[in-house]
């Protein structure tokens, strides 16, 4: 009994339910007892070469740069000297939130859910 192609570098054996995937490789079944070996060459498929094109993704404006990089863990007392950038939630921080988002870090964003935790936290007492 004879297998069957998949794709150039695997065949079926299909004496099996669900048919056994084997490498191209490999010339019997990786089974016991079973007589099934590889299929012929000539009948093997072409291999499929894909091209990917690569594209340099845009660079971050100088606000998402600027709203990401702190210089210093200390806050600043001076509001946000980004124009048009909306300002981070957190309620101690002064600096511009990210793209997409209502926080400048994850740091402030984690600081504020503890924030709100703990207030649910004093109500509930």
């Amino acid at each position: 009994m004879k297998g069957s192609w998949k794709n150039h570098t695997e065949w079926y054996c299909n004496r099996h339910l669900p048919a056994s995937v084997l490498p191209a490789e490999m010339e019997t079944c990786w089974y016991a007892h079973c007589p099934c070996v590889r299929p012929p060459s000539d009948l093997r498929p072409e291999m499929v070469v894909k091209m990917i094109e690569v594209v340099a993704a845009p660079r971050p404006s100088a606000v998402e740069n600027a709203a990401e990089v702190h210089e210093s863990p200390i806050r600043s007392p001076r509001p946000s000297v980004f124009a048009g950038a909306k300002p981070c939630s957190w309620k101690e921080c002064h600096r511009a939130a990210r793209a997409s988002s209502m926080y400048c870090s994850r740091e402030c964003s984690n600081k504020n859910a503890r924030w709100r935790h703990k207030q649910r936290k004093t109500e509930a007492a």
